[in-house]
């Protein structure tokens, strides 16, 4: 029989305080966030040639449209700015602008028109959030 203060046999004698653990957990992350570095650096594995053919192809479809997109926003952009200047100097008062959505199948052709300036900015600052998705979107499909 175990005494005043004795451990019983075949208790493991082994107790850790709250500190102790905490420490051990604390290594414990450090070492799998040192695991996951390590494996981050581990070399890939090598590509054929057509699957490089393949990525450098996708890549360079996808710089194109975000190029298309990024001068898009531009022009969007100084549309934006001219709506503003014409409607702070009253010339939409004065003048007719309009926004037209036109079609393109051989042939162009308007599809409507918009010429309320406050309906114009609203228009373009939707296209223009659209736009901001789409270029966030593929330059997050870039792997440089």
């Amino acid at each position: 029989m175990a005494r005043k203060n004795e451990t019983p046999k075949g208790v493991n004698e082994t107790v850790m305080s709250a500190e102790q653990v905490q420490q051990v957990l604390n290594q414990n992350a450090e070492l799998l966030k040192r695991v996951e570095e390590l494996e981050k650096k581990q070399p890939k594995p090598e590509r054929t040639y057509e699957e490089q053919i393949q990525f450098f192809q996708f890549q360079q479809q996808v710089i194109g449209h975000l190029q298309k997109f990024q001068d898009k926003r531009g022009v969007i952009a100084e549309a934006t700015k001219l709506v503003k200047e014409k409607t702070e100097s009253g010339d939409f008062e004065t003048k007719i602008y309009t926004l037209s959505l036109t079609a393109t199948n051989g042939e162009k052709k308007t599809v409507f028109n918009i010429t309320n300036p406050l309906v114009i900015s609203t228009v373009l600052d939707s296209v223009t959030v659209e736009i901001d998705t789409k270029i966030k979107d593929l330059k997050g499909k870039l792997t440089l």
